[in-house]
């Protein structure tokens, strides 16, 4: 394991139970990224679980603080917007007929040929300091 608590440092884990839940559960600042090879017990949307065998996914949080003061008006909008800022982002790098899609409100989709598959999934949890 890289651990380096500077802001916008980088944590990789061989194997963790949820890169949400292990970011969540140190002090690091706020811009540290936590990845690892393998989840074994990642959380998706709805509670269905985010599992994925070593190399069989790119697994990787990202802890934002803000106070309360630098919280956007209306927070319920914020898994929205990450998936369609994502879906813009890889759609600019794709070259070919590929196109991407979302399964709103967060999932990437990669639509090829007659097929789709899951590119990406986004979570957002938000905590505040009374729920630590």
């Amino acid at each position: 394991m890289f651990l380096n608590t500077e802001p916008g440092s980088h944590i990789l884990l061989e194997s963790v139970d949820s890169t949400n839940r292990w970011l969540l559960d140190h002090s690091l600042p706020s811009g540290t990224v936590c990845s690892a090879r393998v989840q074994t017990a990642g959380r998706g949307q709805r509670g269905r679980a985010w599992l994925a065998p070593q190399g069989g996914a790119l697994l990787m949080s990202a802890l934002l603080s803000y106070s309360i003061e630098q919280i956007p008006g209306d927070l319920q909008l914020m898994p929205v917007l990450a998936g369609v800022a994502l879906r813009d982002v890889v759609q600019a790098r794709l070259s070919g007929p590929d196109r991407l899609a979302l399964k709103w409100p967060n999932d990437l989709v990669l639509q090829r040929h007659q097929s789709n598959g899951k590119l990406a999934g986004v979570l957002i949890e938000s905590i505040t300091d009374s729920q630590k």
